[in-house]
């Protein structure tokens, strides 16, 4: 590539400053600025954001073969030689998510369908599928079984149950008047409720109640695939909970909170490693869980020291606490797609 810029030989393009080396000595730009092209463009990207250069093997090696080493180098201060701890989780997660959505598609969401074991993301595809069918057919149950029972009874009852249901079709239509009164009143109030919102919710909950009874198929994959993408973000906003229980569990080792924080970023980036690995069919989830525990106790000995006993102690704790962390997680992730 050849240099295009039209700045005085021995200056920085950028301030003017002189700059003879490669690097500007004022601001820290290069000296050599290279023709904007498609390979510089890459380059750049993956230089700055994907941080895919030199020191992305040696921190990859240190990450798999020695659990919470990365932790304690960078809290003894040796940083130069390593990737930064949120620039390694973001790659590692954004390759991951990359991945999933590449061929997350070709994974079976009832298991593997060949009599392996599902892997973990097939477990948490399966979860959150089954949690929105639930929630879907618990909707639809109402109205499925009026229509059950009036099938099962005999013709007195039957009868009986008509006028009841006239009687309830004439108090209908008087709520829905008045209803329709209050929404033509001037202050422009709805008849779900006074704030917009709620009723935005309301209506979006009907219409998914709707869709789902036409199409539950395809209706439960759309939903899934929607819960898919706001994931990433859910993971990112439990790791800051995860520090925090560090923080609780080992109070009296006097760790400042980013510490806590550094050490959390890193087992984060070593689990979307075994989610990349789980993405593969013939490798069971179950093998991976395990290799995930035996990592996390052994990074909690080497980070926090300690004896072996009450490390697998507090690893069994933080995993409970934070389960349940991730189930409220969910929770809310599946009422942010209504």
């Amino acid at each position: 590539m050849t240099s295009s810029s039209p700045h005085q030989a021995g200056h920085c393009a950028n301030c003017g400053h002189p700059a003879p080396e490669n690097f500007c000595p004022a601001c820290g730009q290069k000296t050599h600025i290279e023709t904007p092209s498609l390979f510089e463009f890459v380059h750049e990207y993956l230089h700055h954001y994907v941080a895919l250069e030199g020191t992305l093997t040696r921190t990859l090696w240190m990450l798999l073969s020695r659990p919470g080493r990365l932790t304690t180098e960078y809290v003894a201060g040796r940083r130069q030689r390593y990737i930064k701890p949120l620039q390694l989780y973001l790659t590692i997660s954004f390759l991951f998510f990359v991945l999933l959505g590449l061929f997350g598609s070709a994974i079976n969401i009832s298991g593997a369908g060949n009599g392996a074991p599902p892997n973990a993301v097939q477990i948490v595809k399966q979860e959150v599928g089954n949690s929105l069918g639930t929630g879907l057919d618990a909707l639809s149950q109402k109205e499925g079984g009026k229509a059950a029972a009036i099938d099962g009874e005999s013709a007195q009852d039957r009868a009986e149950r008509e006028q009841e249901l006239a009687a309830d079709r004439e108090a209908r239509a008087k709520e829905l008047a008045a209803e329709a009164r209050k929404a033509q009143a001037p202050h422009g109030t709805t008849a779900m409720s006074d704030i917009a919102a709620v009723n935005a919710w309301g209506e979006r909950l009907n219409q998914l109640q709707e869709d789902y009874k036409a199409r539950p198929a395809e209706t439960l994959a759309q939903l899934q695939k929607e819960a898919m993408h706001r994931l990433p973000y859910a993971v990112f906003g439990l790791m800051p909970i995860f520090a925090f229980l560090l923080w609780l569990i080992y109070f009296r080792r006097r760790m400042v909170y980013g510490v806590h924080l550094v050490f959390v970023l890193h087992v984060h980036a070593f689990a979307f490693l075994m989610f990349m690995l789980s993405l593969l069919p013939f490798i069971p989830g179950g093998v991976l869980a395990a290799a995930f525990a035996a990592y996390f106790v052994v990074a909690l000995r080497q980070v926090y020291g300690g004896r072996w006993t009450p490390q697998i102690l507090r690893a069994a704790f933080l995993f409970n606490v934070y389960s349940v962390c991730i189930a409220l997680a969910i929770a809310v992730l599946l009422g942010s797609l209504v």
